[in-house]
């Protein structure tokens, strides 16, 4: 029997991989590659999704929370980065996960990681061109523990393609009682506050980390511009109090076996010139005649993908609550992937594990999954989305109005995806499910948050009308009654 030891890579992540200082590899992937991967990811993302919410139901019943958004990218990056270092069977099922059957690919390790590296660098290049309405954000790092007496050593040629693929450095540091602190201060910063606390305790016997953090963030090409308060029913039945969020706007529809979708998309509108565009949507599927929880169970990639292309431009009248997904514990994906379902045994057993690519420990010791965990936030406002997520994985023993053609509103649970229209990919799927309400105070930062982007939103609450307008011989947001008498005048300054 192998001798093995704690080495735990921690890979925080959202939809999304880094724009670093690495040379990307030379060769490019062929279109057929990618789409063999983007297929992958989707379908893996969906039957994960799938998975996952089967078990936060579980949880809810045992007094835990329900929240469920992940990020299929950021798991896909989390695992080919890992794949780089594995080979033969071990590498077959992690392979396995991320792309289509029967694709013809032959070296899945490198087309596994240039196929990640060409979307995220899709994803880079558009945020860089989109005319500050996508931001995406992301950076890899590889920490050493310095005062562990089994060092890690990393294949050479490993470190060399990790940089090439994932922007990944390398770096010392000693794992002391700060250590905990520093790597949560260093995701929590990189993805501005949205993945806090993502490890929860930092063993001693750790060896290793690797981190990647992502951060995104999109406008919509047209906005939610009116806000009303109204009475949403969530899968359960409760009827709780929320803000709905309304637009009218030519979108992708399409109605068909017990959904309904919609989709419209994140990018500049088209006043502003020389911006890129067509590259990320979000689609909300609303379950039409069937509960939450069976239409979820019936949701797979290829069926999404199957009804997109049924999308056609249509006039909607679309109403939506305002909601926040921010749950507090991660999910565990290690005894999932275990399952018959997803067949990804080899990497999980100390004794057959194959990650000699990766590098071993200064004793000689190879490395082995122990544990897999993923993060992830999701927000939808007036004028856009906030995502960002995290996915650890820890190796060897122990772990850590108008006259619209379709007028809908959506005032119970739906399905949040967000898509890079080029490939397909699902960058975040999310149970939207969790309403958001506000406070005057909130409203009015919304109304002056449009105001100053020249994206104008009126809030309408049983008081009356919240809204920006000239009072007293300047600019002001105000709350008015129905005789637009003012009420109040907020203080928008901070």
């Amino acid at each position: 029997m192998r001798r093995f030891s704690r080495v735990v890579l921690v890979v925080f992540g959202l939809l999304l991989g880094t724009t670093g200082s690495a040379q990307p590899p030379a060769e490019k992937p062929s279109e057929e590659t990618v789409e063999a991967v983007a297929t992958g990811i989707r379908d893996s993302g969906f039957k994960l999704f799938s998975t996952l919410y089967e078990l936060s139901l579980l949880r809810a019943e045992a007094g835990g929370e329900q929240q469920l958004t992940i990020s299929p990218m950021s798991i896909a990056e989390a695992m080919t980065l890992l794949s780089l270092g594995a080979e033969k069977q071990t590498l077959d099922e992690l392979a396995a996960l991320f792309i289509a059957p029967n694709s013809g690919i032959k070296d899945p390790a490198e087309s596994l990681s240039l196929s990640v590296r060409e979307i995220r660098s899709q994803l880079a290049d558009f945020a860089k061109h989109s005319g500050d309405t996508f931001e995406y954000t992301s950076a890899n790092a590889i920490i050493i523990n310095t005062s562990s007496l089994e060092q890690v050593k990393l294949n050479a040629d490993y470190r060399k393609k990790a940089a090439a693929y994932y922007d990944a450095q390398v770096f010392p540091y000693a794992f002391d009682q700060n250590a905990l602190a520093t790597v949560n201060n260093w995701v929590e910063e990189k993805t501005k506050g949205r993945v806090k606390k993502l490890i929860e305790n930092l063993d001693s016997n750790t060896l290793s980390l690797l981190i990647n953090a992502t951060y995104t963030k999109g406008k919509f090409a047209k906005h939610f511009n009116r806000m009303s308060e109204g009475t949403y029913t969530t899968a359960k039945g409760k009827k709780v109090p929320a803000f709905f969020l309304t637009k009218n706007e030519e979108m992708g529809y399409a109605k068909s076996s017990g959904l309904e979708i919609f989709s419209f998309k994140v990018q500049a509108n088209d006043s502003v010139p020389n911006v890129e565009r067509d590259q990320i949507a979000l689609d909300i599927l609303v379950p039409s005649g069937a509960s939450l929880e069976g239409t979820i169970a019936g949701l797979t990639g290829r069926r999404y993908a199957a009804f997109v292309k049924l999308l056609a431009p249509t006039d909607v009248e679309l109403t939506i609550a305002a909601g926040k997904l921010e749950p507090q514990k991660a999910f565990q994906l290690g005894d999932v992937f275990q399952t018959p379902d997803y067949s990804v045994r080899r990497a999980f057993d100390s004794d057959l594990a194959e990650f000699d690519p990766l590098g071993r420990l200064s004793n000689g010791a190879a490395f082995h999954i122990s544990e897999v965990r993923t993060k992830s936030f999701y927000e939808v406002t007036p004028f856009g989305f906030e995502a960002a997520a995290g996915t650890a994985i820890a190796t060897a023993r122990g772990g850590f109005m108008s006259n619209a053609a379709v007028k809908r509103t959506v005032d119970g649970p739906s399905i949040h995806v967000v898509r890079h229209i080029p490939t397909g990919t699902p960058l975040m799927i999310s149970v939207y499910d969790f309403p958001k309400n506000y406070t005057e105070e909130e409203l009015a930062k919304l109304v002056a948050e449009g105001s100053g982007s020249g994206r104008q939103l009126n809030v309408k609450t049983a008081k009356g009308y919240i809204h920006s307008t000239w009072h007293e011989g300047k600019r002001s947001v105000v709350l008015e009654d129905e005789n637009r008498k003012v009420l109040k005048v907020f203080n928008t300054a901070n």
